[in-house]
């Protein structure tokens, strides 16, 4: 799944098409998942890219129930997964200037995408190693209270601190909080 603005400009549309990728709108997801298809997605999403400098390792998922709804109204496994060294590829410059960060918010709020502001133009030259935690079972409910989608949260949000704090220490985090916000 890819955002929407994604599939507006011709070329780079193209490419997402071919290379099978659709547009996360809601319903494009389901339609996949009723399908018997499998989805990856970032649930942190644009949120979280304004959070991701080096030496920190932070997700943006905790309001991010939607994904959490849809596998519990479809009965789809949850397989949550973490990607080591993503935080380390680029600067950003609200490390350095935090009202650039009020700037970046502002920016979201109005136009819908994050706008990072990064130090260095090509991506640093670091190893990027994706561990998956066991899948977690999403009896089906077409009709979640909320409760339930914040038990399944809650739940993926677990999962995925242990198997950061499994593997922090050989994929180069040692030391470094998961920070889930």
């Amino acid at each position: 799944l890819a955002a929407s603005f994604c599939f507006l400009t011709p070329l780079y549309r193209d490419i997402l098409v071919g290379g099978g990728v659709i547009d996360a709108a809601r319903y494009n997801a389901r339609a996949a998942l009723d399908e018997g298809y499998s989805i990856a997605l970032v649930p942190g999403g644009a949120t979280e890219a304004l959070y991701a400098m080096p030496g920190r390792s932070d997700l943006y998922i905790r309001r991010r129930k939607g994904f959490i709804k849809l596998a519990i109204e479809t009965g789809s496994d949850l397989v949550p997964v973490y990607s080591f060294g993503e935080s380390e590829l680029y600067g950003q410059m609200s490390a350095s200037f935090p009202f650039v960060q009020k700037i970046q918010k502002k920016f979201q709020a109005v136009f819908g995408i994050s706008l990072p502001m990064i130090t260095n133009i090509l991506p640093r030259k670091v190893a990027i190693v994706s561990v998956a935690a066991h899948p977690i079972t999403v009896k089906k409910n077409p009709n979640p209270t909320d409760a339930e989608i914040n038990e399944v949260l809650e739940e993926y949000i677990k999962s995925l601190e242990r198997v950061y704090y499994k593997f922090a220490d050989k994929y180069g985090a040692k030391g470094q909080k998961l920070n889930i916000h």
